[in-house]
């Protein structure tokens, strides 16, 4: 029994020197770590009220279903049937009905609908009838050919019936957000921004089994996009690559934190503000070698050449490998080049000229 308090006696004398001998350490805490903490509170916050307030208002929302719910209304159509006759002229139809040479078509016109179709771009078959079928733009479906064949094996693929694995998403308001890493290209929409170059080395990056990365491309639906959008499909990355429209001004600080890596490949830039903007929110920039972007971040950037795949992939590989490491340096570099400075600058520029 002796022995007991003469061990805890000792155990405290050594807890005590090992606190004395400490030495402080330093650390850095970046500036979106708050508003990380205080969303996530929030976020656990609210949600604890709407469990809460869901199952006290479970008994009457299940009663007023009782009282007021009602027979689905019985349909008017028994049965749609949609015929479609694949390449058929509309002009030459118009013509042949007018001279009475397809009388069972202008009696369908007389008792039901008859309405021209815009065509898609590019105006083949498959794009066409997926644009239909689906009711999205080929910039959303993805589909190019009927008939694909799998890159591995060399077996023919039907892409209207190809099933997939759905991926995992995360709803931040308007926005469906990948879950893992993923990496953002601006209004990559225009030619000069190069996104096939993005698009490439990506491939290449799967190509080597690395760790997989979703590309979120942001802009208007153009040309340019559908012409990308099918390398992307012809290289296998159609489930790889996501668009979305204009990210509103207030949203864009959220989102490139949230991104584990935003490649500005342009071919031409005059500043190169979304490099900026992605470094002040500590997120990894991918820009070409000797370039406007590559001036703008400086020593914190990651330069490849956009030429090769071969460099973007190990440019994506180097984003996710230091990704939180790089996020101190960006940050200082974003701090460097701000409006106050720009406004001081041009001051100091027309002072010298006056």
């Amino acid at each position: 029994m002796s022995d007991s308090p003469r061990r805890s006696r000792l155990a405290c004398l050594t807890l005590v020197l090992l606190l004395a001998g400490a030495v402080p350490a330093s650390a850095y805490i970046g500036p979106g770590a708050g508003f990380a903490l205080m969303s996530s509170a929030f976020v656990l916050v609210t949600t604890l009220v709407a469990v809460l307030f869901t199952l006290l208002a479970w008994p009457f929302r299940a009663l007023w279903r009782a009282m007021t719910q009602k027979a689905p209304p019985k349909a008017s159509i028994a049965r749609l049937i949609v015929v479609g006759l694949d390449g058929q002229d509309p002009k030459l139809t118009d013509q042949f009905m007018k001279e009475g040479l397809l009388p069972n078509f202008s009696a369908l016109a007389k008792t039901g609908s008859y309405t021209r179709l815009k065509t898609t771009y590019p105006a083949v078959s498959p794009v066409a009838w997926s644009s239909f079928s689906t009711g999205a733009h080929p910039a959303r479906h993805n589909i190019f050919d009927f008939l694909d064949r799998d890159r591995r094996t060399y077996l023919p693929l039907l892409s209207s019936t190809r099933v997939g694995k759905l991926d995992k998403v995360l709803r931040i308001g308007r926005y469906r957000i990948p879950q893992g890493p993923w990496a953002i290209a601006l209004g990559a929409v225009r030619p000069k921004k190069d996104l096939a170059a993005v698009v490439n080395g990506l491939a290449e990056h799967l190509r080597r089994g690395a760790k997989p990365i979703r590309l979120v491309v942001t802009g208007g639906d153009t040309p340019q996009l559908r012409r990308d959008l099918g390398l992307a499909n012809r290289l296998g990355l159609a489930r790889h690559v996501t668009t979305l429209d204009e990210i509103a001004e207030e949203d864009l600080p959220s989102v490139l934190r949230l991104a584990s890596v935003v490649p500005v490949l342009s071919r031409s830039e005059g500043f190169g503000l979304p490099v900026l903007e992605a470094m002040a929110c500590g997120t990894p920039v991918i820009v070409p070698e000797d370039s406007a972007q590559a001036e703008v971040a400086g020593s914190a950037c990651i330069p490849v050449d956009p030429d090769d795949p071969a460099s973007v992939a190990d440019g994506f590989a180097l984003a996710l490998a230091e990704r939180e490491t790089r996020r101190g340096a960006l940050a200082a570099r974003g701090r460097e080049l701000s409006w106050d400075r720009c406004a001081e600058r041009v001051e100091a520029i027309w002072s010298e000229i006056a």
